[in-house]
């Protein structure tokens, strides 16, 4: 089956760091073809206009505006101008949270940024940030990196992170956990584990006790954590592992279902296509036709 050209970008030879550059295009190009990584990712507009697809998910970007990638967000961009095209690109691995912060806290805000929840605000127009703390931050970093001064790569990681935590505050605050930082560390060993594991059969009830938490209490606070239900999230997980297999080629539909923990192909299918908007042969048309 031929696919589209799909990849799942490595870190940087020298590690996870925080990046911000600027990227020309062709017109009526592909900017980046459908990846996915686990940096947040955040682009914002310069000239001309794309279209970019978010885990299936279509918008359209003008000069000024901003748009998230979230962690582990299938993604990818093309050029709808008649003309050359830019965009800033701004990456902040989700391991910088850690190291500004303690462990627990650090993981409540990778979360965020992080799990995909359904509510993510990922588009910001240029009237929405005009005259906002944001919009004065990417100035800020702009013009640090048209400036290259000395000590610049350390300022714009700074306020890469600070642009984060503006985006954090500027959205719902409501939607931060207001559970204690221990059972917040439980809940991300527990997501760690099922990012691990996705393809068994992983219960809640006896996860909850071997976190020695009530099967009410984690199942309450896992959805406040991620933004879903349990069962919703690990089919979420489950489909954007098969999005990947799907996209890199070399297995059948069927293949796929049970690699990710499917035992129905029906079921599968209807699954794949309540997250992601379509079918998974659907998807995979879509994607060779765009790219």
């Amino acid at each position: 089956m031929q696919t589209a050209d799909f990849t799942v970008e490595r870190p940087r030879a020298m590690g996870n760091e925080i990046e911000f550059f600027l990227q020309k295009n062709k017109p009526h190009a592909v900017a980046c073809r459908a990846h996915i990584h686990n940096t947040v990712e955040l682009l914002l507009i310069k000239s001309g206009t794309f279209t970019a697809i978010v885990d299936g998910k279509e918008h359209t970007l003008q000069q000024g505006d901003l748009i998230l990638f979230p962690s582990n967000a299938v993604h990818y961009v093309f050029s709808q101008s008649d003309e050359e095209s830019a965009y800033y690109v701004i990456k902040v691995p989700p391991t910088a949270y850690l190291n500004f912060t303690k462990m627990n806290e650090g993981a409540k805000y990778m979360l965020l940024f992080s799990l995909g929840r359904l509510e993510q605000k990922l588009l910001y127009t240029r009237e929405e940030l005009e005259n906002s703390d944001v919009s004065r931050l990417l100035d800020s970093m702009i013009r640090e990196l048209e400036s290259d001064t000395f000590a610049s790569d350390l300022t714009l990681k700074l306020k890469a992170m600070e642009l984060l935590l503006v985006l954090l505050c500027k959205g719902d605050t409501s939607a931060l956990p207001q559970i204690s930082n221990s059972v917040t560390e439980l809940i991300y060993r527990v997501i760690v584990y099922m990012r691990v594991h996705y393809a068994e059969d992983i219960n809640e009830t006896e996860l909850a006790r071997s976190m020695g938490l009530s099967y009410s209490y984690f199942s309450r606070t896992f959805k406040e954590v991620t933004g879903m239900p349990f069962k919703k999230y690990l089919n979420k997980l489950r489909i954007d592992h098969a999005q990947k297999m799907l996209a890199k080629g070399g297995f059948s539909i069927s293949e796929v279902a049970t690699r990710c923990g499917y035992n129905s192909i029906s079921y599968f299918i209807y699954t794949y296509r309540s997250i992601v908007g379509v079918t998974p042969y659907k998807h995979l048309q879509q994607l060779k036709t765009q790219l």
